[in-house]
């Protein structure tokens, strides 16, 4: 196979990813021929490659990891993985094969699964184009909490960790979307730009954007603006504030790769939290791992220069809660 382009649409779940994948395919990007069904949550449909879908909810299932917790670093060596490396593979090969063009997909947790893409990407010569899709914690928080019941605390750890897994492993070099800014003046250079960062002008070029994306964007989707929420964890304050600053490819890298760094630092310390979600997962006991998540959180939010000497002590905390 000759080098080829693929995007990769990256974000928190209900972040708008649906809304940006829908219209990239109108761009002209080409998507799965066996997408997701809609849902409540996604009238619309969630744009989502069935396969990739099940497969990706499978491996976290294996890793016996909860759907929104970090991933451990060594997850690779797994045993039970390699052969969804080798599926995986057989998957992407055939959508580029049959596809004359840009072919791109999304999943919320493809962003914590990106080093077992780069084993997949690196001997298929694909060059994978990102576009991560960022809106506002409070309302992502708000609307994980209304479509899935998801608590809130739980929410806000989940925007973190998919976010700074995107920005982390894509190294910054992406193309970032703000959900709000498909409701205002500059939706149409936005999606200009946002085709030439993925190599779609010139199949496009006499597409009428205007009429395109008032076909897609509607100002039922803008929700969130009738609710309010007050971010509660101090990170994901931190990262919110840093990513307003930054849209599509021209932005401060490497002010903002230093506060995903500072925030994936943060996670890390709460490693027990990870270990605890994993044993309480496989034990396949649903009530208790949203316990351990609530309890896991909290004491997230306590973490500060001061207190990463305490991190023992939350070590026992944590294995006396398994023990209760």
């Amino acid at each position: 196979m000759n080098s080829k382009k693929i995007a990769l649409v990256l974000g928190s779940g209900r972040s708008g990813t649906s809304v940006l994948t829908n219209i990239l395919i109108a761009l002209g990007m080409l998507g799965s021929d066996n997408m997701i069904e809609a849902s409540e949550a996604n009238p619309k449909g969630g744009f989502e490659d069935k396969e990739i879908f099940q497969l990706q909810r499978e491996i976290f299932n294996v890793l016996g990891i909860s759907g929104y917790a970090p991933l451990p670093n060594n997850f690779l060596k797994n045993a039970d993985i390699r052969r969804y490396i080798s599926t995986l593979r057989e998957i992407i090969t055939q959508r580029i094969e049959s596809s004359e063009g840009i072919w791109g997909f999304k999943d919320p947790k493809t962003a914590s699964l990106l080093p077992l893409w780069f084993k997949i990407f690196s001997p298929l010569k694909i060059i994978p184009k990102y576009i991560i899709a960022i809106r506002n914690p409070e309302a992502v928080v708000l609307s994980m909490n209304k479509n899935y019941n998801d608590d809130f605390d739980i929410a806000e750890l989940a925007w973190l960790v998919r976010t700074c897994d995107a920005l982390y492993y894509s190294g910054g070099n992406c193309f970032i979307v703000h959900y709000e800014d498909w409701f205002t003046d500059n939706a149409k250079q936005l999606a200009t730009d946002m085709a030439n960062f993925i190599g779609l002008s010139q199949g496009n070029s006499n597409q009428n954007i205007d009429d395109l994306l008032s076909g897609i964007v509607k100002k039922s989707l803008n929700r969130s603006s009738y609710e309010k929420y007050d971010v509660k964890n101090p990170f994901v304050k931190k990262l919110y504030a840093e990513l307003k600053n930054c849209s599509g490819d021209q932005f401060n890298h490497e002010r903002l790769m230093g506060v995903v760094i500072e925030c994936r630092q943060a996670i890390k310390t709460f490693s027990p939290w990870v270990a605890l979600t994993s044993n309480q997962f496989n034990n396949n006991d649903p009530i208790k791992e949203m316990e351990v998540l609530k309890e896991g959180n909290s004491k997230l939010l306590l973490v500060n220069n001061e207190q990463l000497k305490e991190i023992k002590e939350l070590k026992d905390d944590s294995e006396d809660f398994r023990i209760k």
